[in-house]
């Protein structure tokens, strides 16, 4: 399954995400104020550059890795917008079709993505779907986490 990813970074982190993942699209969003969608709208931008503009979209933010690799291949292998949901809540990652990619493609920067796509929400087990990494705290609880599941094993 390849897929390309392209990363949308702001400057103070671009050199060091760059050097990570010297294989990726890495690009700079000089406006990170507009919020996350004019986020994804700089790196739809980027994509059509290189693509054209009839593809599907995978989004997937950096702060909630608590998805499956199952709940991954179930997004990849669906053609119409997408996401988990666990107790009654939607989740990431996100796929776009290429109509809602369209839709993302012409909205404000400032328009929440929730008010621009309406996915189709399929029901998961991933108990870490709501993780939300934010702050050193989070990474640090995470960590402590991570930690307890290998001493286990």
């Amino acid at each position: 399954m390849g897929v390309d990813v392209t990363v949308v970074a702001n400057k103070t982190n671009i050199a060091e995400i760059y050097a990570k993942l010297p294989e990726s699209n890495v690009i700079e969003n000089t406006d990170p104020q507009k919020g996350r969608t004019g986020s994804l709208k700089v790196g739809i931008s980027s994509i059509d550059f290189s693509r054209g503009h009839n593809y599907r979209l995978l989004v997937v933010p950096v702060d909630r890795p608590g998805f499956s690799d199952s709940t991954l291949e179930r997004l990849i292998d669906s053609e119409e917008s997408c996401c988990p949901m666990r107790d009654g809540r939607g989740g990431h990652p996100l796929l776009l079709s290429p109509e809602d990619v369209e839709r993302v493609r012409v909205s404000p920067e400032d328009s929440p993505l929730k008010e621009i796509v309406d996915p189709i929400r399929f029901e998961v087990i991933d108990e870490a779907l709501h993780l939300n990494i934010d702050t050193p705290s989070d990474i640090e609880d995470l960590e402590h986490k991570l930690d307890s599941i290998v001493e286990e094993n």
